[in-house]
């Protein structure tokens, strides 16, 4: 599952300034998707409003969540959705704080949910889209991504998921060439990205990775 949503009170830094350039040169192996993102307009601005009472709590458990602290996190992630109890972002992300605790059915069925009630909420498809995949289910996963590709501007939050998306449905497919472009993609635009290391890792395994794995077959 894709991470958390971006704090939405992020101040604009030298890198996350508006992309008006967009996304820039093609990486080698490109596919007619990667052609569409050059169309799109990459930003750092703030993303939605959200209510002052809920701020500080959505801090802290995103804090605990990047800390491994699935059920302190999840304790404060309720409290916020009293106040809030229609926010998806609150939502996706008492779905990261389940992941944690290994509670991975509550998870699954929270993304369901999640994409039900708000279809256009871009990390509710990421999301759901990772756990088709997961499943087997490839076809669906590219009809749940599909439609994101047709929105002209992205935050760098949503470029970095809708890219985490595709490589590992690149790599589902056996298409590791696709992987690595996207890849190469998400570290050119967002090159400090926490989540690029786990995917360099699952794109670009190590020897001493692969032994690993072999042996646990």
């Amino acid at each position: 599952m894709a991470k958390s949503k971006p704090n939405r009170k992020r101040k604009q830094s030298k890198r996350t300034r508006p992309y008006s350039s967009r996304v820039g040169r093609l990486p080698s192996g490109g596919n007619i998707h990667q052609l569409q993102l050059l169309n799109i307009e990459l930003h750092g601005e703030p993303v939605g409003r959200l209510n002052p009472k809920v701020e500080p709590l959505l801090r802290q458990s995103l804090s605990l969540l990047h800390a491994g602290k699935g059920a302190e996190s999840e304790a404060l992630l309720k409290q916020a959705l009293e106040i809030e109890p229609n926010d998806p972002a609150l939502l996706n992300n008492l779905g990261q704080a389940y992941v944690l605790q290994g509670q991975e059915q509550k998870a699954e069925e929270l993304a369901y949910e999640i994409h039900e009630r708000f279809p256009d909420y871009l990390f509710g498809r990421t999301n759901l889209a990772n756990i088709l995949v997961e499943k087997g289910a490839i076809e669906r996963a590219k009809e749940m991504i599909a439609p994101l590709f047709s929105r002209k501007r992205l935050h760098f939050g949503e470029f970095s998921a809708i890219c985490a998306a595709q490589i590992q449905l690149s790599l589902a497919e056996g298409n590791r060439e696709a992987a690595e472009s996207w890849l190469d993609m998400m570290k050119q635009v967002i090159p400090d990205d926490p989540n690029i290391p786990a995917l360099e890792m699952r794109v670009r395994p190590s020897v001493k990775t692969l032994l690993r794995t072999m042996l646990r077959r």
